[in-house]
């Protein structure tokens, strides 16, 4: 188990490294190949894949930001390791004019530089996701846990008899993220078109909108 874990995490790194740190490995693969005494081989693709991996990461970033209008967590250190690797690999290829003209892959490098200086500017005029606490729902519902535990199965068997009654068409996955709604938010997913519902249930655990004092309510007693 210790070893399945420990190869688990080393996955998880490495597959992090290779879409993080790709605009930094195709500045490597640049750098050995424009530079390198041995370019007999075809550096200008793995470049080129690398580099519009970054550019992806960059879109991917954009588009969680349009979701969540907050900054996305690593935003701010990945986009400044694509703005420098692309500058500086941008830099290696024009000392290498000749390398340079083979393929569009100077034009890739400074989309990717582009992209990470937008991204850039995106996360430090917004706001960290989770750091506010507003936006995080507020606790309703009993504090003891064994009544807790009653209301949470008391809803669950709601949501079943509603299912049974056709009255809500729910896939798996959708019906446990609305179960995991906080207590006392299920009003909230009425009248929602497809989007927003969507975003809701997605920010579940960590809001999906701000919250002030009337979210605090008193839990009203079982009748």
């Amino acid at each position: 188990m210790a070893l399945r874990v420990s190869a688990s995490w080393v996955g998880i790194v490495l597959f992090g490294l290779l879409i993080y740190g790709s605009s930094l490995i195709g500045f490597v693969v640049v750098l050995f190949g424009a530079v390198g005494e041995d370019a007999s081989w075809d550096w200008t693709t793995p470049a080129r894949v690398a580099f519009a991996v970054a550019v992806l990461t960059e879109v991917v970033f954009l588009l969680i930001w349009w979701e969540i209008r907050r900054r996305p967590p690593l935003v701010l250190p990945v986009s400044a390791l694509t703005v420098l690797a692309s500058l500086t690999t941008y830099g290696v290829l024009l000392a290498a004019a000749e390398e340079a003209s083979v393929s569009w892959l100077p034009i890739l490098v400074l989309v990717a530089a582009a992209s990470g200086v937008a991204m850039l500017a995106t996360g430090f005029l917004s706001k960290p996701e989770g750091r506010d606490r507003s936006k995080k729902p507020p606790v309703r519902g009993p504090r003891r846990s064994r009544l807790r535990d009653d209301y949470l199965a008391s809803r669950a068997r709601v949501l079943d008899i509603l299912t049974e009654r056709g009255l809500v068409d729910l896939h798996e996955a959708d019906r446990k993220r609305v179960l995991e709604m906080p207590l006392g938010y299920w009003d909230e997913l009425d009248g929602l078109d497809e989007r927003e519902w969507r975003r809701v249930l997605e920010l579940r655990l960590v809001g999906w909108r701000e919250f002030d004092e009337s979210d605090r309510r008193r839990w009203p007693p079982a009748e």
